[in-house]
């Protein structure tokens, strides 16, 4: 992709680039964008205790569903990170961005992380209804603490 925008004679002739993906599989990164480890798929259940904590943080799964759209799942990326934050402590430590699969193409693609509203309510970071990152993610976000946390911008 980067080599067609590149191509100033080829460019001129791209006026937008579409993508349909998957949102909820994690894929933590370094700072440089590649994979720490094998991505952790949507449907991945291992992270029950981390659910139930995040229940009792932020209220009920109808709560939840409210603000971001989704039921409070067992493999999406609040969860998650959370779950590696516990059991792969040192792979935490190393990571730059905590991404979600279309994030992750959008920095292959353009060196930009970004998200947009509707992949940050499924990885249950958002309040779609307002239109920003929720209360409760932001005080995941101190939980995790450190620059690993920083929010994706959303765009």
């Amino acid at each position: 992709m980067r080599q067609v925008c590149e191509d100033p004679d080829v460019a001129k002739n791209v006026a937008g680039i579409s993508l349909s993906l998957q949102g909820g599989t994690f894929v933590p990164t370094d700072a440089g964008g590649r994979a720490l480890r094998p991505a952790i798929v949507w449907n991945d259940e291992r992270t029950a205790k981390e659910r139930e904590a995040f229940l009792c943080e932020v209220g009920t799964d109808e709560d939840m569903y409210q603000k971001t759209g989704w039921h409070l799942g067992l493999g999406l990326l609040a969860q998650e990170i959370r779950w590696m934050k516990d059991n792969e402590p040192e792979l935490f430590q190393k990571t730059a961005m905590f991404l979600s699969v279309p994030s992750y193409i959008s920095y292959r693609m353009t060196g930009v992380a970004a998200c947009d509203l509707s992949d940050a309510g499924i990885d249950q970071l958002a309040d779609i209804r307002r239109g920003g990152i929720r209360r409760g993610a932001a005080r995941l976000r101190r939980d995790l603490g450190g620059a690993a946390a920083e929010a994706r911008p959303l765009r």
